[in-house]
Formats: C-alpha cells, structure tokens, sequence
C-alpha cells in the first residue's frame, strides 16, 4: 500500500498543473522576505494566469528512509529566473529525485516545484550554514539538463556536483529476501570537470590516479600536494574542491 501510495502521487504531480502569472522582467527591485512570500503566493494561483507552470502539492513520503531532499529540511535562498526576476529570502530546497525545485508557502506550509524550464539558478545555505550555488546546465556529452553545483569556478576548470537519488525497494517476501521493509532513498554524486578552454565536460573519477591523469600532473605536483596536505579527494568532497582549485593555480 505504501508503494502504492507513492506512485499515487507521482501521478498526481504529472496531471495536476496549476498556470501561474509570469514574473515581470521590468521589475528592478528584487521581492524579499514577505513581499516575496508573497509574489510566490500568486505564483502559485491558478486563477492569475500567465505562462509559468507549476505543480502545488503537499509532499510529505510516507513507507521510506530517507528523503529525496538536498538538503533535508527547508533552508533560506534566491531564486532567479531567466527573464531577470529574482526571489530573495524565501524557503527552498532541491528534490533530487526529480531535479526539481520546491519552495514551500509560508503561511499554509504548501510546497511549490517551480517549473524548471523558467529557472537559470538559485542559491541556498545548507545545514552546516554554507551556501551552494545551483545553476540549470546541459552536458555536452549525454544531452541532458539538470541542476549542478558549482563548486569551483576558476580561470581555467569548473568543478560541477550532479545529486541523483534512487530508490531501492522493499525486499522482505520470500526465501531469500533481504529483510527490507522500508523503500529507501540512496544518494550518489557525479562530479564533472569543465574546461574553459574546450567547454567539454569530463566525469571525473575520483580516484587518486584517475584523477592525476585527468589534470595532467606530469611534473608530479598536484600529487605532491595531496600528500602534504593529507587530502583524500575520493572521499571528501572538500578535499577535491582543494586539489582542482590547485590545478586551477598551478596552470595544470
């Protein structure tokens, strides 16, 4: 019943749509707080009109560990559209499952997925108090959109986190199951290399040895480096945003 229920919404979501008025590019001075609370109230009217589509639902998953969230709850943010607009200081986060961006209403706790094709970036803080910057991107290699972090942006390389999270289902009838009673949402992370130079995109191993290769150590520097500073760049996800911000200093 429970996977039942979830493949209910899902369906919901692809055959509820609710237009939206579309937001002003003349408007020069950017909502805030609870002017934009209330900008995105009317966003989400179905009775405003207007070209932006939106999907409003209340998505509370029930049956699983874990969420499909980046990060976990609600967290402070800007929202930028392409046409200019800006929403300052409101609540977002981003659904990993589905690529899509949630901003949730203040006054009735709604949540709003924001039709992507309208978005260029958006920020946010994190749990720990950091900002993440998230820009709509295509790989040159697969075709596809989607929204990446951008955790370095240099003269030479930008680093790119892609967040996809899957679901692994219940397993818990039969012989040989796995005792799983609970679908459960799994992270994974793909990093992506990008050269100003050839704007093409590498998915980085993040192995110490494939990761040398790709940055072209020859002169043995960057692998010095790691062994100095004790990085662990498979592993850490800081340590490898120090070792390209070092390939990006050193010209490699």
């Amino acid at each position: 019943m429970k996977t039942k229920f979830f493949w209910g919404v899902l369906s919901l979501l692809t055959t509820t749509l609710a237009y939206a008025q579309q937001p002003s590019a003349t408007n020069t001075a950017p909502p805030n707080g609870v002017n934009a609370q209330q900008n995105l109230d009317a966003l989400g009217s179905p009775s405003t009109g207007g070209s932006n589509v939106i999907l409003s639902f209340d998505t509370r998953y029930k049956g699983f560990i874990n969420s499909p969230y980046l990060p976990e709850s609600w967290a402070k943010g800007d929202l930028f559209f392409n046409n200019g607009t800006k929403y300052s200081d409101i609540d977002l986060k981003l659904n990993t499952y589905s690529d899509e961006v949630m901003v949730r209403k203040r006054d009735t706790g709604d949540s709003i997925m924001v039709d992507k094709a309208a978005i260029r970036h958006f920020t946010l803080v994190n749990e720990q108090g950091q900002p993440m910057l998230f820009r709509k991107l295509t790989d040159t290699e697969t075709k596809q959109s989607g929204f990446y972090q951008v955790l370095h942006e240099g003269s030479k390389y930008t680093l790119l986190a892609h967040y996809k999270k899957t679901i692994l289902k219940a397993d818990f009838k039969g012989a040989y199951s796995a005792d799983r009673y609970y679908d459960e949402f799994l992270t994974s992370v793909n990093y992506h290399l990008v050269s100003k130079n050839s704007s093409e995109w590498v998915k980085l191993k993040t192995n110490e040895k494939a990761l040398l290769k790709t940055l072209n150590d020859e002169n043995g520097r960057l692998k010095a480096f790691i062994k100095e500073q004790k990085l662990n760049p498979a592993k850490n996800q800081q340590d490898l945003v120090r070792l390209i911000q070092q390939a990006d200093q050193a010209g490699n």
